[in-house]
């Protein structure tokens, strides 16, 4: 009768400690999937910040001058537009526009550098031993330079 006794208990402490271990178990792929979301959110915002900054610049590198080049830079940014609830538009934080006046010096040569930066919000924060991770919206940043390169067919053409 004893040797039933201490078997059942056995089994009992073994069911417990499977329960604890599922329970935390559970909680870490839990925690580890929203950090998964996390990353994933913020890399496509990058990818997209990146991609838009990239064909501002390009757009604005095909102005004839300063107030053209951001009219096309902004008509390429809506091209990239995203949720407002996840990130919010990119705003340029610097546009340089220098074409040297039609007379760049030796070795440079008329370029356009256009930054942008969006804020992400990350959709599920992670508190981890009392740390808020993150607890304000992340920036992100991308910075281009293009050259402007203006091709004359006239002179390419024999008469």
């Amino acid at each position: 009768m004893s040797f039933v006794r201490s078997r059942y208990r056995t089994s009992k402490r073994q069911r417990g400690s499977a329960m604890l271990e599922l329970a935390f178990s559970t909680m870490l792929i839990c925690m580890m999937a929203l950090f998964a979301l996390d990353i994933g959110v913020a890399l496509l915002c990058y990818g997209n910040l990146d991609r838009t900054a990239r064909d501002a610049t390009r757009a604005a590198a095909q102005g004839s001058n300063r107030s053209e080049a951001q009219k096309l830079a902004t008509a390429a940014m809506r091209n990239f537009a995203m949720p407002e609830l996840i990130v919010s538009a990119p705003q340029v934080i610097e546009f340089r526009y220098n074409d040297f006046n039609g007379v760049p010096p030796a070795g440079q040569s008329p370029f356009v550098t256009l930054a942008l930066q969006s804020r992400v919000k990350v959709p599920a924060p992670i508190f981890l031993f009392g740390a808020d991770i993150p607890s304000s919206p992340v920036f992100i940043t991308r910075r281009y330079t293009f050259p402007i390169v203006r091709l004359s067919i006239d002179n390419v053409l024999p008469p």
